[in-house]
């Protein structure tokens, strides 16, 4: 029950620090229940049907003290589902990695702001760009910086393990956005 609570602290915006004081353990105990609790239950979504209309965006990461990492994510119009997301530098490979595994999804128009790696690896016939159509994925990366600290600009939060902000991910996707937390709660009760 102690590491679904710091499960549910974690889920909730409390740093680790805090979540170790609460539950009576290091910050390194924390992380590390945290980090195995994601990766046996929470995972990148799988398909479910067609995405024919996605939105994508980026947002910076602070990690390891001042490197800039980006972040891109995907989130299905229709569904509101966070489909995928990507960790890396800010340049076009990052973008190309997450274009190749949203091919499952046969997305047939991608919505984007006007970063120029979209138009460089997106068909142009395929690419609209403009902010006033990426409010579903720009009102998820809002949640994200308000959930997580690590995600925060102007922060002294930082992430030290891509492992990690790909963890957070992952039970972002699976306990907020496509999914609920309730369950969670239900087991500590």
């Amino acid at each position: 029950k102690t590491k679904i609570l710091a499960v549910i602290l974690y889920l909730s915006g409390l740093s680790l620090n805090r979540i170790g004081q609460v539950c009576g353990v290091s910050a390194q105990s924390a992380l590390n229940w945290i980090r195995d609790y994601a990766a046996e239950h929470a995972e990148r979504p799988k398909p479910e049907g067609q995405a024919v209309i996605l939105e994508l965006d980026e947002y910076g990461i602070i990690s390891k003290k001042k490197t800039q990492a980006l972040g891109l994510d995907g989130v299905d119009r229709v569904s509101g589902r966070l489909l995928d997301w990507e960790l890396g530098a800010r340049d076009s490979s990052t973008l190309a990695k997450l274009l190749k595994r949203l091919k499952r999804y046969n997305v047939t128009i991608f919505y984007t702001d006007k970063w120029d790696a979209y138009a460089n690896l997106i068909p142009a016939d395929m690419l609209i760009q403009t902010k006033r159509e990426t409010h579903h994925v720009e009102r998820n990366n809002s949640r994200l910086r308000h959930w997580f600290g690590r995600f925060r600009r102007r922060t002294l939060i930082v992430s030290k393990s891509v492992e990690m902000v790909d963890a957070t991910l992952a039970l972002f996707a699976t306990f907020w956005v496509n999914g609920s937390h309730n369950h969670l709660i239900s087991l500590i009760n």
